[in-house]
């Protein structure tokens, strides 16, 4: 395949392989982090990895990442509060998930505090007991490898021990209802 190697369609054509022929301006990497930030909330984080992504350098990257602060296109505990809401409302994750995430993301333990607070305890154990619930079968109600079963499932949901045997135990005494 000698005419493969002088076409010019090489595989750096449909990738970006590091070089800064396709970096963005300065202006047009602003416009498009705002229209990013924009859609739904973001950290740091994320923005950084975007901003690089345009080939800014870290100076740039910086400064943007300040501007955005100032005119609040970029705000941490609103992206907390709103990641925590969504997390637990719409995928049932519990706290030890939200807050391992939230963790990857560089949140501080301050800001992942104050997002969990916002989990009232009666919600919680609701959502618990309806996902414990759902995945319970009669047939194996006082099976303890079913139960061990429910549990993992609790668990990697991100749920805490404690409370997830709590309930199995009163699944397991009240049977489903």
């Amino acid at each position: 395949m000698p005419g493969l190697i002088s076409s010019p369609f090489r595989f750096d054509f449909f990738h970006n392989s590091g070089d800064m022929k396709n970096a963005l301006s300065y202006n047009d990497a602003r416009l498009k982090i705002e229209r990013y930030c924009a859609y739904r909330d973001r950290c740091k984080l994320e923005v950084k990895l975007k901003l690089k992504s345009f080939g800014l350098n870290s100076e740039e990257i910086t400064g943007l990442i300040k501007e955005l602060i100032e005119l609040d296109f970029l705000n941490e505990h609103r992206f907390v509060v709103s990641y925590v809401s969504g997390k637990f409302r719409i995928k049932n994750w519990g706290r030890h998930k939200i807050e391992q995430k939230l963790r990857e993301k560089s949140i501080s333990n301050e800001l992942i505090s104050l997002g969990l607070d916002t989990i009232e305890e009666e919600e919680y154990l609701n959502t618990l007991n309806k996902l414990i619930r759902s995945r319970w079968k009669d047939s194996f109600a006082e099976d303890y490898a079913a139960k061990a079963r429910v549990a993992r499932f609790a668990y990697s949901k991100g749920f805490e021990t404690d409370l997830i045997w709590k309930v199995i135990d009163t699944c397991s005494v009240s049977g489903k209802e």
